[in-house]
C-alpha cells in the first residue's frame, strides 16, 4: 500500500522532535546556565521583558535569551531539552 500515509516515518518522528520541545526559559534554568542566582536570573527577566517588549504575562523565548546574552541558540535548545547537538543538527536538516 505504497503512498497510502501522507508523511513518512522520519517526517514524523521529526515533528515529534520539534512539537514536543520547550522554546520558552525559566529563571532556574538561566540561573543555571548563568551560574547565577534565581533572584538574579529574575531581574534579567525583568530586563530581557522590557528589552523586548513584552508584558508581564508572556514568556521569554530560548531564542530571545540567546540574542540578550549573545549565546548559542543550539546549545542552549539541547541543554534545556536535553537533546545532544547532533539531535538538534538532524532535526534542522529535516526540516529544511
Amino acid at each position: 500500500m505504497q503512498g497510502r500515509f501522507r508523511y513518512s516515518a522520519r517526517d514524523l518522528l521529526i515533528l515529534e522532535l520539534m512539537l514536543l520541545r520547550r522554546i520558552d526559559i525559566k529563571s532556574s534554568e538561566i540561573a543555571a546556565i548563568l551560574g547565577v542566582s534565581e533572584n538574579t536570573a529574575r531581574g534579567y527577566i525583568r530586563d530581557m521583558r522590557i528589552a523586548f517588549q513584552k508584558k508581564d504575562r508572556h514568556k521569554i523565548t530560548i531564542v530571545e535569551f540567546c540574542s540578550y546574552f549573545d549565546l548559542p541558540h543550539n546549545v542552549v535548545y539541547c541543554q534545556i531539552n536535553g537533546l545532544k547537538l547532533s539531535e538538534y543538527d538532524w532535526v534542522c536538516e529535516g526540516m529544511g
